[in-house]
């Protein structure tokens, strides 16, 4: 739930924007930070490193056993916890070169796929499919992601950046994450 009034900390974000209310949102939820103090910056991507922090501080940022198989996790820092723990639920598999990918830019099929995992971690219905046949960019998704996507469309939890596009391998901004989890939110 929203607060009446929101004392909104950031300079870039205005109650015109069409992120207005998820930024809102995400920022009382206290699931993402600003950038800095009194930027979001909502038109910057958003790291692998980044989201899975989100949802460790959705799950109440559960204790964590053991050291991270990722050659690109160092101990103590600000994402570490999180990227353990979502390899230690099957969340999120890092790459084939034994990387996380912390500082990679998180594309819009790996959210979704993401959230698909989180979904199933949690036990929820995962069962709706949308038919992506609409989309001129549906053959573009990655085998691996095509489920989570039609899922994720089927929830109404992503939308095209366009009527006939989904954009699958587009980078994902943090306007568009906090949409998107806002989105996710109001399904639980």
């Amino acid at each position: 739930m929203l607060a009446a009034v929101w004392p909104n900390p950031y300079v870039d974000v205005q109650e015109n924007d069409w992120f207005y209310n998820a930024v809102r949102f995400v920022t009382e939820q206290q699931l993402m930070n600003g950038t800095r103090a009194d930027m979001f910056s909502p038109n910057s991507t958003m790291t692998r490193a980044m989201l899975v922090t989100v949802l460790y501080r959705l799950e109440g940022r559960p204790a964590v056993s053991g050291t991270s198989p990722f050659t690109d996790v160092r101990s103590g820092e600000w994402y570490t916890e999180a990227v353990n723990w979502v390899q230690e639920n099957n969340i999120v598999n890092g790459y084939t070169n034994g990387e996380f990918g912390v500082n990679d830019s998180v594309t819009r099929e790996q959210t979704v796929a993401i959230l698909y995992r989180y979904s199933r971690y949690k036990g929820y219905d995962i069962s709706k499919s949308a038919d992506l046949s609409g989309y001129a960019d549906g053959n573009q998704i990655s085998d691996w992601a095509l489920d989570p996507m039609k899922w994720a469309v089927a929830e109404g939890i992503i939308e095209g950046r366009t009527a006939t596009t989904l954009v699958p391998q587009g980078i994902s901004t943090r306007a568009e994450i906090a949409t998107v989890l806002q989105r996710y939110l109001a399904k639980g």
